[in-house]
């Protein structure tokens, strides 16, 4: 695992609070992401998961530094995404810590089956993707972190299964519009 960290002084013109109203238009999927290490389980919730390459299979996970979370993905080197479906709203609130849970606790009595490499994964989540870390980046307030995808869980996909999106500041679902982009 590489770590590179990069803290640039940057002359700020908008203001925290502005910018987070802007980023509230940007849609994001909710995924929950499960670490564990020396039997203590974690996660959280997140939107900022993104694809990197799929070959290698690869994606790009952002961890608030301050995050218990954070410190067990540091020392277990391995995690998984899990992508949620808008049925698993009370997934997504107790990892994103409603009620004050912590740790094992955000579990909840779902079915979550644990990997080789110790990680759990949600078996009802629309897909798990189990990762090793490969390269961190430090900056600012958040660790920037490329996994490499070495097992993958998914469900079939359902016409009626609909993913989970965060928007407004709050959860919401996906409504098709039936349109798939066309070359010309």
């Amino acid at each position: 695992m590489t770590v590179n960290s990069v803290n640039q002084k940057v002359d700020n013109v908008v203001s925290a609070q502005e910018y987070k109203q802007a980023m509230r238009h940007l849609a994001g999927a909710v995924s929950v992401i499960t670490v564990t290490h020396e039997g203590e389980r974690g996660g959280l919730t997140a939107t900022s998961v993104a694809s990197v390459a799929a070959e290698p299979a690869e994606l790009l996970v952002c961890v608030n530094q301050s995050t218990d979370t954070w410190g067990l993905l540091e020392r277990s080197g391995h995690f998984a995404v899990n992508v949620l479906t808008v049925d698993q709203v009370d997934v997504a609130e107790r990892f994103a810590g409603v009620g004050q849970l912590q740790g094992d606790a955000r579990y909840g009595n779902e079915d979550w089956v644990q990997t080789e490499s110790g990680v759990w994964v949600l078996r009802s989540a629309a897909a798990a993707l189990v990762c090793n870390v490969d390269e961190v980046l430090l900056r600012h307030s958040h660790a920037l972190i490329l996994g490499r995808v070495h097992e993958i869980y998914h469900q079939p996909v359902e016409p009626t299964t609909q993913p989970l999106v965060y928007w407004q500041g709050q959860f919401a679902s996906l409504t098709p519009t039936g349109r798939r982009p066309t070359k010309n």
